[in-house]
């Protein structure tokens, strides 16, 4: 008997929603899938196209090793789809988030879901090298879509070094009167790690966002636009770079 086992879908309370073009990967031949060669010139098109192949190749790749285990059943098909939104270029690289969703059908009928929900992936990607972190949600367990709501804000910190920092931000409403923070927390991030935190809708409408790196003041977001869904925060060799998602793929 074949049971379904269905992974947690793009649009999980996160960036990124189920809306616009996904690299698709609906394939039988069960085999690990090489990854792609970086592109020959970065574009936004370009960089975008990368990160979705090479998402959607790490997840194959990881769900075929999940499944060396008989207890999952035998795996009969994966059915993935990736899609990645352009967060920037600066004169170290560019930037990109992704999310996955899909499927996999196997032989085990008694069998759960996978384990190690798709999150948020973001990519640096450079003429040389790609680097892909895992961003893990913080302080939101509910699982809720994206799609058609607009009472969400994303903060996505990335290390994109090998060492771990200490991370603050503070996140404050300029159009508020006091100087009471919406949100402010610290965070020892791990090397090639990641977080995501939400802020909801109802607290602001913009966002002005103060991030301190080892006890060091050095970069101050100005999300204020209203349309953005979110800021990013990149930490590249000891140093910050940042990004504003202005829009859903």
């Amino acid at each position: 008997m074949n049971r379904r086992r269905l992974i947690e879908t793009a649009g999980a309370g996160s960036i990124l929603g189920l809306g616009g073009c996904f690299y698709e990967e609906r394939e039988t031949a069960l085999e690990s899938k090489p990854y792609p060669e970086l592109p020959e010139r970065r574009t936004p098109e370009s960089v975008v196209g990368f990160v979705e192949e090479y998402e959607t190749v790490t997840q194959h790749n990881r769900l075929l090793s999940i499944h060396e285990d008989p207890e999952w059943g035998s795996l009969e098909s994966i059915d993935i789809a990736c899609n990645a939104v352009f967060d920037g270029e600066t004169a170290s690289g560019s930037y990109a988030l992704t999310l996955c969703g899909g499927s996999v059908t196997t032989s085990h009928w008694t069998a759960d879901r996978p384990p190690a929900a798709f999150d948020v992936a973001a990519y640096r990607v450079t003429e040389t090298r790609v680097q892909r972190v895992t961003a893990s949600r913080v302080g939101r367990n509910a699982i809720e879509s994206r799609i058609g709501r607009e009472d969400g804000y994303s903060l996505l910190c990335v290390n994109f070094d090998d060492v771990e920092h200490d991370l603050t931000v503070v996140v404050t409403d300029p159009a508020a009167s006091g100087d009471e923070p919406i949100l402010e927390a610290s965070h020892t991030i791990d090397g090639e790690a990641g977080i995501e935190r939400r802020l909801e809708r109802t607290e602001a409408t913009e966002y002005d966002i103060t991030v301190t790196l080892d006890g060091e003041t050095r970069a101050t977001v100005d999300g204020g636009r209203q349309q953005s869904v979110g800021a990013t925060v990149y930490v590249v060799d000891g140093d910050l770079e940042t990004g504003t998602i202005s829009e859903i793929p």
